[in-house]
């Protein structure tokens, strides 16, 4: 969170991080859907969650033909006493944007050096975006605006306009947007998705130069791949395996529980006992 980041910041080092999320976007049999799921891993106390809506037809101040702004409807997951997901997992109206999220890790603290106050923390860009954005490229553009440089994710925004059941999403319909401190990348990764039908996000970082500067390509060289590589992290072997297994809704939940890790050859570590739990969807 934020409030890890600027602990780092200032000389805690005594914050604990972990991998908290799996998230995927897998393209059914003939393209007849497209489902967007996000498991979230946390505490035993943050069962509490409450699905929110927010309906607020506002205007623009600047607008001569009285349109509600494209994010006027919002349906989210949260816990009381927030404003935000937090997870973050969003359906948004009537832009038909769903954004999601995985945290990253930075292992590199010069970069934190990069935060400054002249900024906007993420809980209130990632509001401002999801009500003023209408497609994947707006949104990147608009939550990075006062980028203040803490919680850095991989962004997951889908826009259902571009796509019609029975055809394949159209370009711009997945944007993949990543932060590292004040850093950030995106990209349309529509042909991508399209290509292996289904993307997924576990806590890894997809663009070379953020897992470069990150330190997480060192992780890899000093603890190996099975928490730290994107290609080869036991989590992605997991959704390369199993997302084919995915052909409705009931197989998608399965494939966001599935949580096998003592009988699963991927969840296997040199540790005891010989496997673990963080290797695998869902936590």
């Amino acid at each position: 969170t934020s409030i890890d980041d600027l602990a780092i910041h200032l000389g805690f080092d005594n914050i604990t991080r972990h991998d908290s999320c799996s998230a995927l976007i897998k393209i059914l049999p003939d393209n007849k859907d497209i489902f967007v799921s996000h498991a979230t891993w946390d505490h035993y106390s943050s069962m509490l969650k409450v699905l929110k809506r927010y309906t607020m037809p506002l205007k623009r101040i600047s607008s001569d033909n009285n349109i509600v702004i494209p994010g006027s409807d919002i349906i989210f997951s949260s816990y009381p006493g927030t404003l935000h997901s937090v997870d973050d997992f969003y359906m948004i109206y009537p832009s038909n944007l769903t954004v999601i999220e995985t945290t990253i890790d930075n292992y590199n603290k010069y970069l934190y050096n990069n935060i400054h106050p002249i900024s906007v923390p993420e809980w209130m860009r990632v509001i401002v975006a999801n009500r003023l954005a209408n497609s994947g490229k707006e949104w990147v553009n608009k939550f990075f605006t006062f980028n203040d440089g803490t919680y850095n994710n991989e962004w997951m925004i889908t826009d259902f306009k571009q796509f019609t059941p029975g055809t394949s999403p159209k370009s711009g319909f997945l944007t993949v947007a990543e932060q590292m401190t004040t850093y950030h990348e995106s990209r349309d990764m529509t042909e991508i998705l399209n290509k292996n039908s289904y993307w997924a996000s576990y806590n890894n970082i997809y663009f070379p130069h953020f897992r470069n500067i990150s330190g997480e390509e060192e992780m890899v060289k000093k603890k190996g791949p099975q928490l730290y590589s994107w290609q080869n992290s036991s989590r992605a072997k997991i959704f390369r395996r199993d997302h084919g297994k995915v052909i409705d809704l009931p197989t998608m939940i399965h494939m966001m529980r599935y949580n096998d890790f003592q009988h699963d050859e991927l969840s296997k570590c040199n540790c005891t006992p010989p496997y673990s739990s963080i290797l695998t969807i869902a936590a």
